[in-house]
């Protein structure tokens, strides 16, 4: 089957990318793989100017990136503006249809909503990977796209939403499943040597820097621990609005010594970060779906502190591998940061309790739910060659 994708993740071409092209993030590492299953992948993204700091090549030569003009706004001058941006790019979506047999959109995404619109009027096979919290809709278009994955999933509509659990994600249309995220190979944690780190222990979190993923808390944890003589060292990684005012904290805290930040990075710079670090420190309040930083953290080898967002609570809780914090306050971050490097045994096992978890959750083993929705859904036989 020929897989038409459209997504709002903007992409730029690259001489280092073996077809030409890369973006940030997971995203190229997720059509890589979904690709394998597929005879051809056609992805219609924006293309904008190369951006070198954190870039992710494609790589599976049977991608082709099909670029489309930015829109032309941004912010809530997008909404205003998207539909002449759809009418200007509307030649082009109707002849990548005609090609195609099947579509795949990822969402939230104006451009995915674009995509899926125009694959049900032309009764295409759908996929749709909803990449937010399906329990939290505050917008209008975060309703609309609930309200059209419940009305529509089934048959030919596959529709898929992150996190996990043991209950359906629908009350009102159980063909909606859970789907989880990642952004690791099994190669990628086998071949990665593994042992504990038994002292200097070290605190991460890699995120968007804005206020509701918790960097700040886990800095203020850290002016608390110095306080009583505990110098443990942070590591902070990404980039984004928050990020002066953590700067600031740091610096009023006099703790410089004790943080480094190093804004964006790609995956790799990612992962020699946290196969530095001991403790990944995540205690976010924001509408997540399922982190694939905390999978990053726990290939690793390192324990998780975080909160009960999502399905962040039972992929911690169920695999023993970290601790959740029901009060997210600094002082009890502190705490519960001091109790764990002060257990040795327990500190060991919720290490290798993660390192373990994490082989369930690899792209081959997401990929493979993958096709076996799609398989069922659609009613065809898709590469089994993963």
């Amino acid at each position: 089957m020929r897989l038409l994708v459209f997504s709002h993740k903007e992409c730029w071409k690259s001489e280092d990318s073996p077809i030409g092209w890369a973006t940030d993030g997971g995203f190229a590492m997720h059509m890589d793989y979904l690709a394998k299953i597929f005879k051809s992948t056609e992805i219609l993204v924006p293309e904008v100017k190369p951006r070198i700091r954190g870039e992710v090549y494609f790589t599976n030569s049977t991608v082709k990136i099909n670029p489309l003009l930015p829109p032309f706004f941004k912010g809530i001058w997008t909404k205003i503006f998207i539909p002449l941006w759809f009418v200007f790019n509307l030649p082009k979506f109707l002849i990548a249809l005609y090609k195609c047999d099947a579509v795949h959109t990822p969402i939230p995404s104006n451009i995915g909503t674009i995509g899926f619109i125009l694959a049900h009027l032309f009764n295409k096979p759908l996929y749709i990977r909803h990449c937010g919290n399906w329990y939290k809709q505050k917008t209008v278009s975060e309703k609309f796209w609930k309200w059209y994955m419940e009305k529509f999933a089934g048959g030919n509509k596959v529709f898929l939403t992150t996190g996990g659990g043991d209950n359906s994600p629908s009350e009102k249309n159980k063909n909606i499943k859970w789907i989880f995220s990642s952004s690791l190979s099994i190669n990628e944690i086998e071949n990665q040597s593994f042992k504990i780190k038994p002292s200097d222990f070290k605190l991460c979190i890699v995120s968007r820097q804005v206020k509701e993923k918790g960097t700040d808390l886990v800095i203020k944890s850290l002016s608390i621990l110095y306080k009583t003589g505990i110098d443990i060292k942070l590591n902070v990684v990404g980039e984004g609005p928050y990020l002066e005012y953590l700067k600031k904290l740091t610096n009023d805290f006099k703790i410089n010594h004790l943080v480094k930040f190093y804004g964006k990075l790609n995956h790799e710079g990612v992962m020699e970060i946290l196969s530095d670090s001991h403790i990944f420190c995540y205690p976010t309040s924001a509408s997540e779906g399922f982190p694939k930083v905390i999978l990053e953290a726990m290939s690793q080898g390192l324990a998780i502190i975080t909160t009960p967002v999502s399905v962040l609570e039972s992929l911690i809780t169920e695999n023993e591998s970290g601790i959740i914090l029901y009060d997210s306050s600094p002082e009890n971050i502190a705490n519960t940061i001091k109790k764990l490097i002060s257990d040795k045994s327990t500190f060991d096992k919720i290490c290798y309790n993660a390192r373990n978890a994490s082989k369930k959750y690899t792209l081959e083993n997401w990929v493979i739910e993958i096709r076996n929705h799609l398989e069922k859904g659609w009613n065809v036989k898709l590469n089994q060659n993963i």
